[in-house]
């Protein structure tokens, strides 16, 4: 009985260590990249207003410029002051 008890409570230890380490890996998987998807602006040079786009952008300087989803992209902003298409925009890596 002791022996038995010996080599099923490390085994049993084991398994459940492993599982816990396989679920933290699929969640972390799961939430580290949703997209932020978010109205962005663009200009459009006829009118000189800003025109509602679908973005994956940030706030968060990554050096690379924020592209529309549409077709044709152009550069996204946000709305800044006067309601102008100012604030930049930056894809998200």
């Amino acid at each position: 009985m002791k022996t038995l008890f010996k080599l099923a409570v490390p085994a049993l230890a084991f398994v459940l260590a492993s599982g816990g380490a396989y679920e933290t890996i699929i969640v972390n998987k799961m939430y580290a990249k949703a997209p932020t998807i978010i109205t962005a602006y663009v200009n459009n040079p006829t009118t000189g207003l800003c025109l509602a786009v679908t973005a994956n952008c940030s706030v968060v300087n990554t050096h690379v410029n924020c592209l529309s989803i549409e077709f044709p992209t152009q550069r996204a902003f946000l709305k800044g002051a006067n309601n102008l298409c100012t604030v930049e925009l930056w894809k998200e890596l």
